[in-house]
């Protein structure tokens, strides 16, 4: 045997290898990676909720059949030397029909996912904002489509034709219909692809680059993640293009059968790269990005009864109030005017009364406005915060009261009116436009994402009471969506909605199915408190009661707080300096009403003189309470403590004294 024979027997006993052991190896990674893909981007949230999630299933199912119809014919062959597409005239028709056509839908599939991240990612609102899940849907159906008409005539000219040896042999009968697919799947599966592909990584790295300054933290993952895969695909498709168009264009020159053996083995090669690429993207993601990970870990989204407890044992026994300082008549007037000095005057007030958290809400409108300048406001404000050791709930969305907020100067209060010019967030212009609940996504992502790490940041209240505006078929969806950007922000303070509603509604099950720690609002006497309580401890979670404290009917400090603080449950009650929000009022007060005896909200008027300064005290003792408790559970360990100084002490004297007497 000469030296070619023997290269030639190696190179063809290594294709047998690769199309046998190569082969199988692909088809175990790319099912399971393309059967995970298919769930995780189904039914996990955020992934589930992402606009280019339904390009990446319809691409997942793509490559399952390009990779199992491709490779299985292949490998039965080598174990069996039975093939398939020579006995069936059904699977000879079907067999290249399905294999070309879902490996051009799947690489075109992961050009558009591409094409719609460059467009999320993107700093035009109208860019962003035209990928939507319908037109998402349409695009894959007529790629689908498209692919399976230009290839079609595979079918139908594919027939089984007797040979030689009187075995039946699967073959076009029209040699120019072999061209034609040869050159589609040359310009459908490598080039078109490759290309698009090359353009959209140079796209999409030049807007990473200003996502991760805005610091659009889940965004900034998936677009990481998908320029890896976009990556392998173009390093594994370029040699394959390449070696396809090489071997169209020498088909017909004089070659020697070594040359042919390298060729063919080279080709194979590449060709087995290709099918790996394919299902490649699921063990991509997995293995490139905690954050896929963790949301594929129990879904990744909501806390567990253990891991909020144990976040809950870590942090003090919290007492405070809802925010909003008495210069400001609603939440647009405090972050407008953002005026610093009563903020700073009237936290210290809280202070005094050993308040350790104020629940403050926050507003969309500022950040559709000036998102940067909007997010330094917010920083200040818990500097400001921190100066006093108070943490900070922020509320994000809010279904109460007036459905119009609009920027600038506010309206004066109406005098004798609770509340009277409270306005709601997003107000009902942004909640019956769904094409503009991407900003609410994006407002929602971007606090949460940048101060995601922000120990002055508490707790995250996302919707306060949103069954107030009684719009529940339009507010729940939103809700799903908003929960799912907050996820996506992934910040290590526990995510909560304020729940003010039965428990047996649509809203408060989406609430307590989804909020880390339950926050309840309650202002009915002590036994309905009670009872609220036993109802929800059922759920072992963390309670935390961020609206309380209506004197007038029943809901006082020296009844619901002591009964907190015994429960350790959280305790932030509505009010703390009267001033143009008049919470002082109750519920209903007619206009010009005289100013009540009793306050139904608040502890200190403007100048910072208490409502009652029998409250003030009990706030006082009930910290010394605090410290006498600390004390009592700690009382054996002082005395310890006690013990082993002064017998130091003792020793320490003794000693001297003997020193002493011996000169």
């Amino acid at each position: 045997m000469s030296s070619d024979d023997a290269t030639i027997a190696t190179l063809l006993t290594i294709q047998e290898y690769l199309q046998k052991y190569f082969s199988l190896f692909i088809i175990f990674i790319t099912s399971i990676g393309n059967i995970c893909n298919f769930i995780v981007f189904l039914y996990i949230p955020p992934l589930n909720k992402h606009p280019n999630a339904l390009f990446v299933i319809a691409s997942a199912i793509g490559s399952f059949i390009f990779v199992n119809t491709a490779l299985w014919s292949t490998v039965i062959n080598m174990f069996t030397k039975f093939n398939l597409t020579n006995q069936s005239l059904f699977w000879c028709k079907v067999y290249t029909w399905f294999y070309y056509s879902t490996g051009c839908f799947s690489f075109m599939c992961h050009c558009f996912a591409a094409l719609g991240q460059c467009l999320l990612v993107s700093q035009t609102i109208l860019w962003q904002q035209f990928l939507t899940r319908t037109k998402t849907k349409v695009i894959i159906i007529i790629t689908a489509i498209i692919w399976l008409l230009i290839f079609i005539p595979l079918p139908l000219f594919n027939h089984l034709v007797r040979t030689v040896s009187g075995t039946f042999s699967c073959r076009n009968s029209l040699q120019i219909i072999s061209a034609y697919a040869n050159y589609w799947i040359v310009v459908g599966y490598y080039l078109l692809p490759t290309l698009l592909i090359f353009i959209l990584i140079i796209l999409t790295f030049y807007y990473l680059r200003q996502l991760l300054q805005r610091r659009r933290h889940i965004e900034g993952v998936i677009t990481r993640m998908m320029l890896i895969q976009m990556f392998v695909i173009l390093l594994s498709g370029i040699p394959a293009a390449t070696c396809a168009i090489y071997s169209i264009v020498t088909m017909k020159v004089p070659k020697t059968r070594l040359r042919s053996s390298y060729e063919a083995t080279i080709y194979l090669i590449f060709i087995l790269l290709t099918f790996l690429t394919n299902g490649a993207s699921f063990w991509i993601y997995l293995f490139t990005s905690a954050t896929f990970r963790k949301h594929i870990e129990v879904n990744g989204a909501r806390w567990t009864p253990e891991k909020a407890n144990a976040w809950y044992a870590e942090q003090p026994w919290y007492f405070g109030a809802n925010f909003v300082p008495s210069s400001s008549v609603n939440v647009i007037d405090m972050w407008r005017t953002f005026d610093t000095v009563t903020i700073e005057r009237e936290l210290e007030w809280a202070s005094s009364i050993n308040m350790n958290v104020m629940r403050v809400f926050l507003h969309v409108l500022f950040y559709q406005q000036d998102a940067a300048g909007y997010l330094e406001k917010i920083n200040d404000f818990l500097t400001i915060a921190d100066r006093f050791k108070i943490k900070v709930i922020f509320v994000l969305f809010d279904e109460c009261w007036r459905p119009d907020p609009k920027l600038g100067p506010q309206p004066e209060p109406i005098p004798g009116q609770h509340n009277s010019q409270w306005v709601r967030c997003p107000g009902q212009a942004l909640l019956l436009d769904q094409s503009k609940w991407f900003l609410l996504k994006r407002y929602t992502r971007d606090i949460l994402s940048h101060f995601s790490t922000d120990s002055r940041v508490v707790i995250w209240d996302l919707y306060n009471e949103p069954q107030g505006s009684h719009q529940v078929p339009i507010v729940l969806p939103l809700l799903h969506e908003i929960y799912s950007a907050a996820i996506a922000a992934d910040p290590n303070q526990p995510l909560t909605f304020g729940i003010a509603g039965p428990l047996n509604e649509p809203l408060a099950q989406f609430e307590l199915e989804t909020s880390d720690i339950i926050s309840f609002h309650n202002y009915s006497p002590l036994d309905n408190l009670m009872e609220q309580v036993t109802t929800l401890r059922q759920f072992n979670r963390p309670l935390i009661c961020t609206e309380y404290m209506a004197r007038t009917i029943g809901s006082t400090f020296h009844t619901h707080t002591v009964y907190f603080y015994k429960e350790n449950i959280g305790a932030v009650n509505w009010g703390l300096v009267a001033g143009k929000t008049q919470t002082y009022f109750p519920w209903g007060s007619p206009v010009n009403a005289s100013i009540p005896l009793v306050w139904f909200h608040d502890i200190f008027n403007a100048s910072g003189k208490p409502y009652s300064i029998y409250e003030v005290q009990f706030f006082k003792d009930l910290q010394q309470t605090t410290l006498q408790s600390f004390l009592a559970k700690n009382l054996m360990k002082l005395i310890m403590l006690l013990c082993f100084v002064f017998s130091m002490i003792f020793a320490y004297l003794t000693r001297k004294s003997f020193t002493n007497s011996m000169k």
